[in-house]
């Protein structure tokens, strides 16, 4: 774990899988990180998160039942469904990561005033 701040938020970046064996260790991280900061926002960088467990998941509502203003960025599809599902979309600001696709090598089959059309693959395409 790594962590910065930026705009008087603490934003922790989160790696790896969150699991039993180490969610420990990411608490009390978390913990210091607060104290030394005495941020009032907290947002958690999902961007390298693969997987979270219910452990991950109660450090998140243990910060933001100190009535601190939580978030969490840049969650992949499978660890947004994890948030979704247990119910804390409803509670914190979780927002999923923006797909990147790359141009290079898609056919471009229309082009119009507004944009060209490219065939992602055979069932979808791309303006």
């Amino acid at each position: 774990m790594s962590h910065t701040m930026k705009n008087d938020a603490l934003v922790v970046a989160l790696e790896g899988k969150i699991v039993s064996a180490n969610a420990g260790e990411l608490q009390d991280e978390v913990d210091a990180a607060l104290k030394e900061t005495g941020a009032a926002a907290i947002t958690f960088d999902a961007a390298n998160l693969e997987y979270i467990s219910s452990s991950g998941l109660r450090i998140v509502m243990r910060v933001a039942q100190r009535g601190l203003k939580v978030s969490v960025t840049n969650a992949s599809p499978e660890v947004y469904e994890v948030f979704d599902m247990t119910g804390l979309t409803e509670i914190i600001d979780v927002s999923k990561r923006l797909r990147e696709i790359s141009l290079d090598g898609l056919q471009q089959i229309g082009a119009g005033a507004n944009g060209r059309v490219y065939r992602l693959n055979a069932e979808q395409v791309l303006k």
